[in-house]
């Protein structure tokens, strides 16, 4: 990268390679930790086998992750409802006492 005047830069090719694989990364929801995990992993390989694989990893770990949190909110749904109904019928009985 070198700076300009006027507060532009010009970027080599290789940096803005790298910049769109951070854009394209960030779009398919990895953070910037895990992309920095798999950047350097696209450009040691040409055939970007090895950055695919580690993203497929974060990837599967993204989704194990979604569905833990998934069944922990559906049993909390299910004990507030269970709440709800237990409030509801305890007034119910005051109200008829």
């Amino acid at each position: 990268m070198t700076c300009l005047g006027a507060g532009y830069r010009y970027y080599d090719d290789e940096t803005l390679k790298r910049l769109e694989k951070i854009a394209a990364l960030k779009r398919i929801g990895l953070n910037l930790d895990e992309i920095s995990a798999v950047l350097d992993l696209y450009f040691v390989d040409a055939t970007g086998i090895q950055g695919k694989e580690k993203v497929l990893e974060i990837l599967h770990a993204q989704l194990a992750k979604a569905d833990s949190q998934i069944q922990d909110l559906t049993a909390f749904r299910r004990d507030v409802q269970d709440n709800i109904a237990r409030m509801e019928q305890l007034i119910s009985e005051a109200q008829q006492s």
